[in-house]
């Protein structure tokens, strides 16, 4: 298995089945860094918001559903991408529906990119090849 980076990743979801099947596609890809879920879009913010204050470690890619309690994908794309200590954060977006004109706000907004779920193994490790992250990838 390949660790990707050092850091960890951070998915934002807050459907158990979702976060179920991503953890077993990442795993089944290959990877092994670790996952932490958030459900909820502000206790999102708010681990970013530490991470600047209490020198916590930050994520090194987000994957966040576009819709979730509190908040969602955009609210953390825009916090992210507004901020200089954040916006080299990778951030995936994913949604079970994808509507194309948010597809396109993401992207213009600095998404990698906007997937519909469930994301396979094979989506992944595509994915994270592309990835401009700050640490090294394999």
């Amino acid at each position: 298995m390949e660790q990707v980076g050092s850091g960890y990743v951070l998915l934002c979801e807050d459907d158990l089945n979702d976060v179920f099947l991503f953890k077993h596609e990442w795993r089944r890809a290959g990877f092994n860094t670790p996952v932490r879920v958030m459900a909820d879009g502000e206790e999102v913010l708010n681990l970013l918001k530490r991470c600047v204050d209490k020198n916590d470690k930050c994520p090194i890619l987000i994957i966040s559903d576009h819709r979730l309690i509190a908040g969602g994908g955009m609210d953390i794309l825009e916090f992210v991408h507004g901020s200089p200590m954040f916006n080299c954060i990778p951030i995936l977006l994913t949604s079970g529906v994808i509507d194309p004109d948010a597809r396109s706000k993401a992207l213009e907004m600095g998404a990698v990119d906007y997937l519909e779920k469930p994301l396979t193994a094979e989506v992944m490790q595509e994915l994270v090849a592309r990835l401009p992250l700050a640490t090294p990838l394999r």
